[in-house]
């Protein structure tokens, strides 16, 4: 009788366990990116917000030349893909290490240093 209860939370404390060890989806995503043209590319900034994401998108005005700024609340799912406010997806691709939009709005996202994004982006 006694091993039954002991084999029961045995069970019970192992699959707590486990569930502790699950891979973090928001990973690959969290960072810098620089959008790979060589006019005008788009910079993404991801960061966590608990176990969601904040994507602040720059990209600069064909008129002005400066940076306009925008912040989005994103979700990564398990597949690899991050849906920003419901409308908008990027693909995490590992062989490249690269974001690649569905849409074809956007041409692919190379990582980049934040120092790098500062530079770019004067912040």
């Amino acid at each position: 009788m006694k091993r039954r209860y002991f084999l029961s939370a045995l069970g019970a404390a192992s699959l707590i366990l486990l569930s502790g060890c699950k891979e973090n989806s928001n990973a690959p995503f969290v960072g810098f990116w620089l959008e790979q043209k060589d006019e005008l590319p788009a910079t993404l900034h991801v960061t966590e917000d608990g176990p969601n994401l904040v994507v602040r998108v720059r990209q600069i005005s064909s008129i002005s030349g400066t940076y306009r700024k925008h912040n989005f609340p994103a979700k990564a799912r398990e597949n690899g893909v991050m849906t920003i406010s419901d409308k908008w997806q990027l693909t995490y691709d590992q062989s490249h290490k690269t974001l690649t939009d569905s849409d074809g709005r956007y041409k692919s996202f190379k990582k980049i240093s934040e120092g790098e994004y500062k530079n770019l982006t004067s912040e």
